[in-house]
């Protein structure tokens, strides 16, 4: 799809597609790719060096990309990893926050928007943004958050209206990252609870364990993801990521005020319960709410 370039795009220079072999993806830049719209187009914010896009593109996995990022130094790389790997016109990188840079007539053609490697505060301000309503493919978030951040941010999304399609995760580093893919829905999936109006959602009632040793809907959907949490079988790292997330929870627990520290043990009382289970009975965890996820 051609669309008109904008005054803030950065010239770019070609290079023979012998000059470079194509460098592979890492684990979380994979699993970014794996939940993208194959053969649309791609937009990546906060593209830092370009690698998923220019690496898509190498690979024919995608037909065209717009990287944007509001950083001078990264752009600068982007521009050499689009000429290392022949992008020619097929890349275009933009200076700017956000959704700023980015045409309305991008956002209404283009197939997947790609936000990742940035906290949950940022995600959830371009998230949040009027002009996101124009774009109707698929959003692919990877959130560098835990806990309560990572909740708000599938709050968040349901209540604009998007619905988590496919969660998955990857290790990387040492660290296990959540990537999740999400698509505008008319009707969001229904939760066992009304959801909580605000960012900060409290781990309430009688916590998240009831009566028949299950964590509520709404608990499973905003703490757990609603496609992690029914998966069957269970995803090869789930079970860590639940350890590193208890881990993580245990070492500020004792040095958490006291409302805070309420909510961490909510919370590892939840991480405790998915382990039990996931130990004892590695496909369990049905989907009681008739919610699909898919790739």
């Amino acid at each position: 799809m051609k669309v008109e370039r904008d005054p803030t795009t950065l010239p770019r220079r070609s290079t023979p597609a012998s000059a470079s072999r194509a460098p592979s993806l890492g684990p979380r830049l994979e699993a970014i790719a794996s939940l993208i719209r194959p053969g649309r187009p791609l937009i990546d914010i906060g593209t830092d060096h370009a690698r998923l896009p220019a690496i898509l593109l190498a690979e024919a996995r995608i037909p065209q990309a717009l990287g944007t990022d509001k950083r001078h130094g990264p752009l600068r790389e982007a521009q050499r990893t689009l000429e290392r790997l022949a992008c020619g016109d097929r890349l275009i990188l933009r200076k700017g926050d956000g959704l700023r840079p980015i045409l309305d007539a991008e956002l209404e053609g283009y197939g997947t928007l790609v936000i990742a490697g940035m906290g949950g505060a940022s995600i959830s301000k371009i998230v949040e943004d009027p002009r996101l309503k124009r774009f109707r493919g698929r959003i692919v978030l990877q959130p560098n958050a835990r806990y309560r951040a990572l909740a708000s941010l599938r709050c968040q999304l349901h209540n604009l209206g998007w619905s988590l399609v496919s969660e998955t995760l990857a290790r990387e580093r040492g660290t296990i990252y959540i990537v999740m893919a999400a698509e505008r829905s008319s009707s969001p999936p229904p939760l066992a609870n009304p959801l909580v109006p605000r960012a900060d959602i409290e781990l309430q009632v009688s916590g998240p364990i009831d009566d028949l040793g299950r964590p509520p809907l709404h608990i499973c959907y905003h703490y757990l993801g609603p496609c992690l949490n029914i998966m069957s079988p269970p995803h090869p790292l789930y079970g860590a990521w639940l350890r590193q997330e208890h881990r993580a929870n245990r070492q500020v627990l004792s040095q958490a005020c006291e409302d805070e520290a309420r909510h961490r043990q909510l919370w590892q009382r939840l991480l405790d319960h998915q382990l039990d289970a996931l130990e004892h009975d590695p496909r369990d965890g049905g989907d009681p709410s008739g919610m699909t996820c898919h790739p």
